[in-house]
């Protein structure tokens, strides 16, 4: 009895016996006549064992958004691989990865393909192991405590940080606990947790899943991004810091649909002083596979809430449209609509369009009727060098001044604690140019240049009166507009086994404003706790520089 393929694993594990361990089992099972009850179950076990392989021995649950893995994942998929991972989904799954990083054929692959290949498996085998317990310790220096440093208003300093970062995976069934103290977070502006001690940290992510070959559920918290790499999604990403909520998938080929749903922070009643507003979010995505070179997505998500609101079943139905529910069963509440096409023009070139409409008016009738509508768009093209270790990518990016925004309810605002659930700002476009390259797994260089208009909105504020609105020039770049523009040099090196450090350097432009440089350090230690020694781990530590 043998099977051939790359996800089993035929070696076995302290989980599952091997393929010999099993042939065993059948003959001696035979030799006392039970050959049908023999055969069935070896069967059954060997039949399980590719999606309990996948999962306990090569999935760690998912790849944290931001990380080494992560950013691996998109070089290699820029070199034309992983052409039925869904890019534009993020957190990936490993075992996900893992299937269609080992189902390449390398035959076919160019030199700069193998390479990556063999990269993105040997950055793979880190979490190889279904119990783990890392540790990171380290210091950081910076001039903007934001993560987004050409976005100013953060605060400097030098801080220390540590973490933890333990994971349990059993048969489908994988745990993670992922604790941090990182001190910058006292100067990140886009952090709301507490910042008075003289220490602060957060769980960086905390969940219980499940996955499997169709489906996979997660109950905690763990950063995602629905968009594309270049900048955060439209509708959903890291902007906000990950909070607790429910995430559910199912994929039935060419079909992915995946859902969420979260408590958000409370809110003051403005009619009723005293009150608190109860407030929801929930988000669908049905994404098709077309071919191996075009993926299309569909996205639906809004914000609702009320004095003792509980939660809506019909908006967080992942098969249900939640603005039929609006309509038909006076379901109210602040409703987002995203379309995207990702297109791979060939093994190292993409292109990737995506819009949002928040609101649209389709009336001519009262005054209500002329509002500018409510938008929000990205484009984006990447390549990779066909030799060389270089990627390139080019973006552009434009949110409107009245998206995600409510006209109705203030506290139907799209943010958590008032920060962006998607963007954090709104009213302002960019262009964004970056090249990467990276000369081993271990070290990686960047260049990034911007340019970023930003208007006086911002969907923090109450929203505008509709004689207001009626005004020329109110949808976009609303006055004053401040232009700014930068560059920034990033790299990331594993120095030696367990010694990771990175350095970030630049310069950013504002018109009418002092220029501001940029500038952040950080060096780390990372240790496998259970082995008992320094060595090349998964960070503990989210990476703040990006």
């Amino acid at each position: 009895m043998f099977n051939g393929l790359n996800s089993v694993n035929n070696a076995g594990d302290e989980a599952h016996p091997s393929t010999e361990r099993m042939w065993n089992a059948v003959l001696t099972e035979r030799l006392t006549l039970r050959v049908g009850a023999a055969l069935g179950g070896a069967l059954c076990v060997f039949l399980c064992s590719p999606l309990q392989g996948q999962v306990a021995g090569q999935s760690r649950g998912f790849v944290s958004p931001g990380s080494s893995l992560d950013r691996m994942v998109t070089w290699a998929a820029d070199e034309g691989l992983l052409s039925d991972v869904n890019l534009l989904v993020r957190p990936y799954r490993i075992s996900q990865v893992s299937r269609s990083l080992q189902a390449t054929d390398q035959a076919t692959l160019s030199a700069a393909q193998r390479r990556s290949w063999q990269w993105l498996a040997d950055e793979l085998a880190l979490f190889g192991d279904s119990t783990s317990l890392f540790v990171e310790l380290g210091m950081a220096g910076y001039r903007n405590g934001r993560r987004d440093s050409f976005r100013p208003g953060g605060g400097a300093g030098i801080a220390p940080f540590g973490g933890m970062r333990a994971t349990i995976a059993r048969g489908p069934v994988v745990a993670v606990v992922n604790p941090a103290i990182e001190n910058r977070l006292r100067d990140d502006p886009e952090y709301k947790g507490l910042k008075r001690e003289f220490i602060a940290g957060r769980l960086q992510e905390s969940y219980l899943a499940v996955l499997g070959e169709r489906a996979d559920v997660l109950v905690g918290r763990i950063a995602q991004n629905w968009g594309s790499s270049l900048f955060d999604g439209l509708l959903l990403s890291p902007s906000v810091y990950a909070h607790d909520g429910l995430r559910a998938s199912v994929r039935l080929a060419p079909f992915e649909l995946t859902t969420f749903g979260q408590r958000l922070n409370d809110w003051p009643d403005r009619a009723h002083p005293g009150f608190r507003v109860n407030r929801y979010f929930f988000a669908h995505r049905l994404d098709v596979a077309v071919g191996r070179r075009l993926r299309l997505g569909f996205t639906e998500t809004g914000v609702y809430g009320g004095v003792g609101q509980g939660i809506e079943p019909g908006l967080h139905a992942p098969l249900n449209l939640g603005v039929l529910s609006y309509y038909n069963d006076s379901l109210r509440a602040n409703f987002f609509w995203a379309g995207d096409a990702t297109l791979r023009v060939g093994r190292g070139t993409s292109l990737h369009v995506a819009g949002m409409i928040d609101d649209i008016q389709t009336d001519n009738d009262t005054l209500t009727d002329q509002r500018p509508t409510s938008y929000g768009l990205t484009l984006e093209a990447r390549w990779a060098h066909p030799s060389v270790p270089v990627h390139v990518a080019l973006g552009y990016s434009r949110i409107t001044s009245l998206a995600y925004r409510n006209s109705f309810e203030p506290y139907d605002e799209y943010s958590f604690q008032r920060i962006g659930l998607a963007r954090n700002f709104s009213d302002y476009d960019q262009w964004l140019l970056r090249v990467e390259h990276r000369p081993s797994r271990r070290l990686s260089l960047s260049a990034e240049f911007t340019l970023i208009r930003q208007g006086a909105g911002d969907f923090r504020d109450p929203f505008p009166n509709d004689t207001v609105l009626f005004q020329p020039g109110m949808g976009f770049l609303l006055s004053p507009v401040q232009r700014s523009g930068g560059f920034r040099l990033t790299g990331s090196a594993q120095l030696w086994s367990g010694i990771a450090a990175s350095a970030q350097g630049g310069y950013l432009w504002r018109q009418g404003a002092p220029g501001m440089a940029i500038a952040a350090v950080s060096i780390s230690v990372r240790a496998d706790v259970l082995r008992a020694r320094v060595a090349e781990v998964p960070a503990a530590v989210e990476p703040f520089l990006r």
